[in-house]
């Protein structure tokens, strides 16, 4: 599920959250400071996983991950915050895309904790100003062996 909601929160950011040059998946190789301002990144921090019924058959998972938002101003990033905060907390959830395909017609949830803003260590290093990150998880619940899974 790591890859499916990872690449699903890029493509739903990129379609919907105006203002942004484009979400970055943070990976091996990714150099921020090549990125134009505004920008999104989507960094997966991992998964934790509980079987939670009796005879091993159904276990939660929990995702997480942290977005962060590079921006040109305070201001900037103030305003991008709270869009991004209300695309991420949509209640009717965020869109799965599958690679080649587009939109499956399937949606997911996701919990966002508070933004934290963070101060440029390097003023000489401009991509780090007005920066800050959300936290955000999925939990889900799946049967052993399946692959869908139920929120």
């Amino acid at each position: 599920m790591e890859a499916t909601f990872t690449y699903s929160l890029r493509k739903y950011l990129d379609e919907y959250l105006e203002g942004i040059t484009r979400a970055v998946i943070i990976e091996d190789g990714v150099v921020l400071t090549d990125e134009i301002k505004p920008f999104v990144t989507i960094e997966y921090l991992g998964e934790n996983s509980e079987i939670i019924s009796a005879g091993r058959k159904s276990y939660e998972e929990i995702h997480r991950y942290s977005l962060g938002l590079f921006a040109e101003s305070n201001h900037q990033r103030a305003v991008l915050r709270e869009e991004l905060r209300t695309l991420l907390l949509d209640p009717t959830g965020i869109p799965i895309y599958e690679i080649g395909t587009g939109k499956t017609g399937e949606r997911f949830l996701m919990d966002v904790s508070a933004f934290a803003a963070m101060s440029s260590q390097d003023e000489a290093n401009e991509t780090y100003q007005n920066h800050g990150y959300f936290t955000g998880a999925v939990e889900i619940l799946r049967n052993v062996g399946e692959s869908t899974f139920t929120q």
